[in-house]
């Protein structure tokens, strides 16, 4: 709001541009404020067919296979998946077209980086709670809503007080 005048006004984030606010006029009109949005945008690169370029060489140079499947697995971890999808020949074809050179995991090869993983991790967390003078106390609990969502909670407190200073 424009104190001064007493007016509803948007603010460029970019340029500070000050322009009356859309819901203040008749028309409700936000054309002028995508146009002047727009002026601030990189434009998108095309490429022509004939250099057309694999997805994993716009972002950060061909990928290796440790990167693939580290990025499957942390996928299927925070995307729920099952071990299945690994074998489902639409998802096995949509990573090779990302990925030609690289080897697709199947299911049962999934399984075994995932229990790689899930053991050095425990491994780390024991090092680190050995290594740990301090005092903590975890819960956890794991529910289904009545509406079928299956949540899981933790709660961890730590107590780390010197004696001294009390």
């Amino acid at each position: 709001m424009d104190i001064a005048q007493h007016k509803a006004v948007a603010i460029c984030r970019y340029c500070h541009t000050v322009y009356i606010h859309p819901h203040t006029k008749q028309d409700k009109s936000t054309s002028t404020l995508s146009k002047h949005v727009k002026k601030h945008q990189k434009p998108a690169v095309r490429s022509s067919d004939s250099e057309q370029r694999l997805i994993t060489t716009f972002a950060m140079g061909p990928a290796t296979q440790t990167e693939l499947e580290e990025l499957l697995l942390r996928s299927m971890v925070a995307n729920y998946w099952s071990f299945c999808q690994f074998g489902d020949h639409a998802f096995r074809d949509l990573i090779r077209r990302g990925f030609p050179h690289l080897n697709i995991p199947n299911r049962k090869s999934i399984k075994v980086l995932l229990t790689s993983y899930a053991n050095k991790a425990r491994s780390e967390m024991v090092s680190r709670f050995a290594a740990n003078d301090s005092q903590f106390s975890l819960a956890m609990d794991i529910w289904t809503s009545p509406n079928g969502h299956d949540f899981m909670g933790n709660i961890h407190s730590s107590h780390c007080c010197l004696i001294d200073n009390l």
